[in-house]
């Protein structure tokens, strides 16, 4: 049973802006605990009040012991234990105040004034004090916990004032942690699957979302088991703090809080599918399987609400055997789990020292612990021997070597899967409803379906020819959405294909109708609409339509009343519609079951002729990026080349004192070794990608580019974007992810220089800095490109990207109708704004079309030939084919030039008469043509 109140006084077992003042910490953490237990409380567990408790007090009582030996361990995870010589006084740290980038080494100053103590936000501390119960005080204690500090500056101070690359609560967190773990502490990991195939084999954007939707929401139904049983700081990995779905959690739990803490959109797909957590040992295989068991339950009651729900005549033969033999098989959703229990060092007789220490250890772990050589300092400075947290990077080194191994054991083998495939799953058998059928009786059943739905106003969710037959799990894809978690509040319509690549056209036709007194446009947009309501072409509900793009909603929203309605009444149609092509009569009657061939050919008509009115042609083409981060596994194995050496994990100040020391040779010598693995780092970097994930990307993608997000985990991204924004979008996302950019006034601003922090409006927030890089893929394909090929060639473009030597690179897959395929990369770092320059040259007619073309036609002789040669070369065409209105042709061909070169070390090299050529001239090249072609909407 988990002692709530006990956890509350580990959580503030160090006060806020601790290291402001250190002298009297204690006292003040005394202060505020009684504040948020009650006087009574504490006075029943430490015998007197506050005011009257000394340190000595505390620790002599079983409360405070327990507090000790976590917050011991817990330090230990966090540095090393430092000879008192080393200390830093709490005024000498205000007057040099800073904080260090946990992966990037650079410092971040704090301009800090006033009292040498934190002041704690009231509202906030009344919140969790004024809860009912220990387990909502400390429910709401946790959540609110940086918020307690109500200066944003003094929130990113550290629990000590020597190493300062992580925050207090980071600590409290740790610390707390422990508490509900020891006195026998295990780290379990976990995973749930198929990552892959589950969110890949999709046909429609909305399978897409809700594949990556449902696999986080289970991921999260496991978290919320560890977090209801011990507390969210039991979770390491991911961070939960502000988790959206934690918040809608905890919403119902404690009810609203102050400062609109609750903010979380829970329709993002945020929660990875690996979560790392301190747990009891005796408990670790009870609650590893009572966390698989409630992600089971959860899955197989969403499947029940689809089956439920389902449009069609299930009945209970060959159809049900189908659903049941696929939803309910045992190996389904995959979940993975490991566990490594800690070495319990405090037996290590004292007097054997590091040696027996790291003995045992071996001999526990079944391996060598990481950078023994810290060992004998660390046995020389703490007190009361080897501390078990010294080991953290060994274990947990052993927690995921164990975890691959396991995944690589299957338990069950797969039913066979007979009959008719499905089209979205083609492992799998499609449903139907006798034993022996044909693929044409298998396409009636679903054509049966598909008229069901029609019958329903849903006949946008399947195929009305039959041409979608579905498997259970992809069902449950399609489905889930409407029979289950619109019952839990979960609100999302997912756009097309076709709509994300038709936003210029979309955002042209609302500016035309605010700017134009004209009527032409609206009499246009009248007829339009008037003759796909006689064609009985099938739409949307208004909000639906809305909410399908945001970043569209919000330039709805901006048109005067009067326009709205005819506004709105477009996008409740899928924007095939604007396609004369995609209203050919036989068409319609085939995919739509629309029969009226005049209705058809006159919404063809009407159809050109708004597309007249408007003056542009709706785009055909649109991209699907992908984002992962590069070698993540290093990163949060701590193994990573570029991780800070220790020395840039501590204030400057103090590192002078070092050489004083006895053993000032030793000590150096650590000081330059890389940053040991910590506890800390993991929850700093879980923290990191969170705010990129939930701050940043649907942020940047829908409310900036006009996109769609299918899921943001942190360090991987997945979404849709009109072809135009694509570029602009990307860039934006690494440079806020890098900390290379700053918000500002409700704009970005990319920059050269990042310390890893990211200036957000009045806000300062922790993102994962320069050293961790992401590579980015873009599959630029046809709007009617099959969605799952369409995802294969954004993953081969991110394959490409990551291939580039020392990656941070972008690579881009273009697919064009013709047939033609071609794949451009670079890094972020040598491309810039380029790119974009260069769509803009070409869209504003400063630079001919031409100048694409004859540079690639070029590129092949010139590419071998020396640097200025080839700047020469491009000095040559950028003369020949510029405007009067190109400001400075000598700037872009210096920057062209300058390129080229960096992608002569990116690119591939090709053999030619037995000689490697370099080939940055040609990819540069590509990336012209490229540009060309982004500038024309995808023409070709």
């Amino acid at each position: 049973m988990t002692d709530w109140t006990l956890k509350i006084i580990a959580l503030l077992h160090d006060p806020p802006g601790k290291t402001l003042g250190l002298a009297g910490h204690q006292r003040r953490a005394f202060e505020l605990v009684e504040r948020i237990i009650g006087e009574q409380e504490f006075r029943q567990r430490f015998g007197k009040a506050a005011s009257e408790l000394t340190k000595r007090d505390f620790e002599a009582t079983p409360e405070g012991k327990l507090i000790k030996e976590a917050d011991r361990i817990a330090s230990a995870i966090d540095r090393a234990a430092f000879p008192n010589q080393t200390r830093l006084e709490s005024p000498d740290f205000v007057r040099n105040a800073q904080i260090r980038h946990p992966f990037s080494g650079r410092s971040l100053p704090l301009a800090l004034t006033g009292s040498s103590q934190d002041s704690v936000a009231q509202d906030i501390l009344d919140f969790a004090s004024g809860q009912a119960d220990p387990r909502k005080k400390y429910l709401a204690l946790w959540r609110i916990l940086p918020l307690l500090s109500a200066n944003s500056l003094t929130r990113l101070l550290p629990p000590d004032t020597r190493i300062i690359d992580h925050t207090l609560w980071a600590h409290l967190d740790v610390t707390s942690g422990l508490v509900s773990a020891l006195p026998e502490v295990a780290m379990l990991q976990m995973s749930v699957g198929p990552v892959q195939t589950f969110i890949f084999e999709a046909r429609r954007t909305q399978d897409l979302w809700m594949g990556s939707y449902l696999l986080s929401y289970l991921a999260w139904t496991g978290i919320k088991v560890i977090a209801e049983s011990y507390g969210p700081d039991a979770v390491l990995y991911p961070s939960l703090r502000g988790h959206p779905w934690m918040d809608r959690w905890l919403q119902k739990e404690l009810g609203t809080p102050p400062s609109s803490v609750f903010t979380g959109d829970i329709t993002i797909a945020a929660t990875p599918n690996k979560f790392v957590a301190l747990v009891p040992a005796q408990e670790v295989n009870d609650l590893a399987g009572a966390v698989a068991q409630a992600i089971r339950n959860t899955w197989r009651e969403i499947a029940e609400a689809v089956c439920q729900d389902f449009p069609g005549e299930p009945g209970n033969g060959v159809w049900m055997d189908i659903w049941k033999r696929q939803v309910e098989r045992e190996d389904w959703p995959e979940i993975y789990w490991s566990a490594v229990l800690w070495p319990d060092v405090k037996s290590y007789p004292l007097q054997q020292g590091a040696q027996e220490a790291l003995s045992r250890v071996e001999a526990c772990l079944g391996q060598q612990p990481l950078r023994r050589q810290r060992l004998d300092l660390y046995e020389r400075s703490w007190r009361q021997g080897t501390n078990v947290g010294t080991f953290y990077d060994a274990l947990y080194e052993l927690l995921t070597s164990a975890l691959d191994a396991r995944k690589h054991s299957r338990d069950f083998l797969p039913a066979e899967e007979d009959g008719e495939k499905c089209t979205v799953s083609p492992s799998l058998s499609a449903l139907r409803t006798a034993e022996k059928q044909s693929r044409e009786q298998v396409r009636q059943y679903w054509r049966q379906v598909a008229d069901k739905l029609k019958n329903q106003g849903r006949a946008h969710e399947l195929a009305a020819d039959g041409r979608e037959r579905l498997s259970a799990i992809a069902a449950i894809k399609r489905f889930a959405q409407r029979s289950y978690f619109e019952q839990h509040g979960v609100q999302i319509y997912f756009p097309s294909t076709s709509r994300v690549a038709a936003v210029p056209f979309y955002r042209e036709l609302f500016r035309r109708l605010l700017v134009l007194e004209k009527t032409e446009l609206r009499e246009a947009l009248r007829d339009h609409l008037a003759s796909l309501e006689q064609l009985g072409y099938p739409k949307v509900s208004g909000e639906a339509a809305k909410a399908a793009l945001p970043g569209l909603r919000k330039e709805l929203e901006q048109l005067p009343s009067d326009l709205q309605g005819a506004a709105e009444a477009i996008l409740r149609y899928d924007a095939d519609v604007l396609y004369p092509e995609r209203l050919e009569p036989r068409l319609l009657e085939r995919e739509l079951d629309l029969e009226d061939r005049n209705a058809a050919l006159k919404a063809q008509q009407t159809c050109r002729d708004l597309r007249r009115a408007v003056g542009l042609v709706p785009p055909t083409y649109y991209a699907i990026l992908v984002m992962d981060g590069d070698d993540m596994g290093k990163w949060l194995a701590g193994k990573h080349d570029k991780m800070p050496a220790f020395r840039e994990a501590m204030h400057p100040d103090i590192l002078p004192k070092f050489d004083a020391l006895e053993n000032a040779g030793d000590w150096q010598k650590m000081l330059g070794t890389p940053r040991p693995l910590a506890a800390n780092l993991h929850a700093s970097l879980s923290a990191a990608l969170s705010t990129f994930a939930w701050r940043c990307v649907r942020w940047v993608v829908e409310e900036r580019h006009f996109g769609r997000v299918v899921y943001a985990g942190g360090d991987d991204v997945l979404a849709l974007l009109p072809l135009v924004e694509a570029i602009p979008a990307a860039r934006e996302l690494y440079a806020l992810f890098t900390g290379h950019a700053e918000v500002k006034g409700g704009d970005l601003r990319i920059k050269d220089d990042s310390n890893g922090f990211l200036a957000w409006e009045d806000e300062v927030l922790l993102v994962p800095g320069p050293n961790i890089t992401l590579s980015t893929g873009l599959a630029v394909v046809h709007h009617l490109y099959p969605l799952d090929a369409a995802l294969a060639a954004a993953r081969e473009a991110e394959r490409a990207a990551k291939a580039v030597p020392g990656k941070a690179a972008v690579a881009v897959r273009v697919l064009k109708r013709s047939g033609e395929t071609v794949t451009v990369r670079t890094r972020w770092e040598s491309m810039g704004g380029l790119l974009d320059e260069l769509v803009g040259h070409f869209a504003k007619e400063r630079l001919s079309s031409r100048f694409a073309y004859d540079l690639n036609e070029r590129a092949p002789v010139v590419t071998a030939l020396p640097a200025d040669a080839r700047k020469a070369a491009i000095k040559q065409l950028v003369k020949r084919h510029k405007s009067d209105w190109l400001a400075d042709p000598d700037g872009l061909v210096e920057h062209l030039g300058e390129w080229a070169q960096a992608l002569d070390a990116q690119t591939p090299r090709e053999n030619v008469d037995g000689v490697d050529v370099p080939q940055g001239l040609a990819e540069l090249a590509r990336w012209a043509v490229f540009a060309r072609f982004v500038a024309q909407g995808g023409g070709e």
